[in-house]
């Protein structure tokens, strides 16, 4: 089979390979989106440090409504050692959910994985958003997984 003389020869990159097209796949969107999970799965397990809720520079100000999720009255006085164990679980949750979407990206259910992980992005800034990184990554890894880039 000889390819068109004004164009590549048809390959496993360039056309079908054993009749059928590779799936396509969201590079770009599945990094950033991991990175994304990453960072809010990071951001989880600082809730679980005491300095969150109480050292010198206090988290818990920007993020006032995780001591309200946790039950406790923010700041902590020093060498408490309450935790924010609802905040964690949480927060390992979503991790999670937008880390399986960033899977499915690369898996070639760039769609889906976008679907997924685009709620769980805007979910995660119940947790600080992966320090607001993660949430902004986890929307733009979304959108260029839905765009198939």
């Amino acid at each position: 089979m000889q390819g068109p003389a004004f164009g590549p020869a048809p390959g496993p990159m360039f056309g079908p390979v054993g009749g059928m097209f590779a799936p396509a796949r969201s590079l770009w969107g599945f990094i950033i989106s991991l990175c994304a999970g990453i960072l809010v799965l990071l951001n989880a397990g600082l809730l679980l440090a005491w300095q969150f809720y109480g050292g010198n520079f206090l988290w818990a100000n920007i993020f006032f409504w995780i001591c309200k999720i946790d039950g406790y009255a923010c700041p902590l006085p020093s060498g408490s050692t309450a935790t924010g164990n609802i905040s964690f679980v949480i927060g390992v949750v979503i991790g999670l959910i937008i880390i399986v979407g960033a899977i499915l990206m690369i898996l070639g259910y760039g769609t889906i994985g976008s679907v997924v992980v685009f709620p769980m992005a805007v979910a995660s800034l119940i947790i600080g958003g992966g320090f607001i990184a993660g949430f902004v990554l986890g929307i733009v890894g979304a959108i260029l997984a839905m765009l198939g880039r």
